[in-house]
């Protein structure tokens, strides 16, 4: 995404293990595209804030999943079918997911909750202080893969501690056995090559003793993506867009100017 502050005015969402640190960068490639990103989100709004003037974060869409499965668990219910008019004035999605959107799926450190806060947390960050990860090494390269969605759907949940809210969290000193959301689903094109964790990144804690900590829902951030509707450019195409592939022989013939395995290469300025 664009960041003015960056040196070179873009950062990288999900890095390789080799672009960790500026001395073990690589060069990478760069394509660009017209579309829309959004973070999903929750609430009466159309957009995220963060904890701006003293207020509480915007609720995210997180969801968590098994490795090598394409079902996406979330928090909150993503459909179009269920999504309440903006008039109402009631909690909705600030943009809804129907069968054949495209989502991001990143890992990164999220935020677990704030159970591990070492102040008292009035108004929190979304997210909490205690992380998924101790730093970027620890996450899952690789994993910023663009998805089709292919089913959404809502189910009655496995076991419920709330019979009124099943996403409510619960006191984990109580004898109470942990209940994971899985009342809300995404289904994928394709399954998913690592674990999206659980937690409960909307925790406060307040009192900082554990009591309103639960590991109940996911924590893994979900961005949709709306492709342009100008043009017929493909935002995922063979060959980087820039060549033809020769389907039997698997090698791209690249355009005028391009070279490579993927004609990423650029020989002549044009």
């Amino acid at each position: 995404w664009y960041d003015s502050n960056a040196v070179n005015k873009f950062r990288v969402a999900n890095v390789n293990n080799n672009a960790n640190t500026s001395v073990e960068a690589t060069e990478s490639y760069v394509y660009t595209t017209k579309g829309t990103v959004q973070q999903l989100g929750w609430g009466t709004g159309t957009e995220l804030s963060d904890n701006s003037s003293g207020a509480n974060s915007t609720p995210r869409i997180v969801g968590y999943f098994d490795k090598f499965t394409n079902k996406v668990f979330t928090n909150y219910d993503t459909s179009c079918e269920n999504q309440p008019d903006s008039a109402s004035g009631l909690d909705r999605n600030h943009v809804c997911v129907e069968k054949g959107d495209k989502l991001f799926i990143i890992d990164s450190c999220w935020g677990l909750g704030n159970s591990g806060a070492v102040s008292q947390t009035t108004n929190p960050i979304f997210g909490g202080k205690e992380l998924s990860c101790s730093d970027s090494t620890d996450i899952n390269h690789h994993t910023g893969n663009i998805y089709t969605v292919t089913k959404v759907y809502k189910k009655p949940i496995s076991s419920a501690v709330s019979v009124t809210d099943p996403t409510d969290t619960w006191n984990t000193n109580s004898a109470e056995s942990a209940t994971i959301v899985d009342t809300f689903v995404i289904e994928v094109d394709a399954n998913l090559g690592w674990t999206g964790q659980i937690g409960d990144p909307e925790n406060s804690d307040t009192i900082l003793d554990g009591s309103t900590d639960s590991t109940n829902t996911g924590i893994v951030t979900l961005f949709h993506f709306s492709p342009s509707n100008e043009g017929t450019y493909e935002y995922v195409s063979q060959c980087g867009n820039r060549g033809s592939c020769n389907h039997e022989s698997g090698i791209c013939a690249c355009f005028s100017g391009y070279t490579g395995n993927d004609c990423a290469t650029q020989n002549a300025l044009r």
